[in-house]
This record gives structure tokens, sequence and C-alpha cells, in this order.
């Protein structure tokens, strides 16, 4: 998948404005809720095909952090 694409189903799972993400953007500053992050999960899960661990998310601080848990399978 692109990265561009990518962000963009992110954008669409956080319930973000189309622009408002890129590699740099924090969690945080996006202010992402759980709700937020079960809708990751299960994207991550279904759609690009890694397990993801919750613990592992804990971790998590931009979108960059999640495309390096993607393996590659994001460019």
């Amino acid at each position: 998948m692109k990265k561009s694409d990518f962000i963009k189903e992110l954008e669409d799972i956080f319930a973000l404005p189309e622009g408002t993400i890129n590699e740099n953007s924090t969690l945080k500053e996006l202010d992402v809720d759980s709700t937020g992050i079960l809708g990751l999960i299960m994207f991550l899960t279904k759609d690009i095909g890694i397990k993801v661990d919750i613990d592992i998310l804990e971790n998590v601080k931009t979108i960059q952090d999640i495309i390096d848990l993607t393996d590659g399978k994001i460019q």
C-alpha cells in the first residue's frame, strides 16, 4: 500500500479532515482516543495483514512509528 493511501485510511479511522496527518504527526496531537486505537488495530490486522500487540502500540508515538510496524508493507 502506498504511504499516501495509508495516511488517508488513518484520517478516516481517526475521523480527521483530509490533509491533517503526516508521518511526523503524533497520536497525542491528533487526539486519538481508544476508539481510534481499536480502529487502527482492526485496520492493521484485517487490511494490512499484521498482528498487532497492544503492548507495542503503547510505545507508538508518531504515524511513522505505525508505518514502521508494518514491516515494509507501506511504501
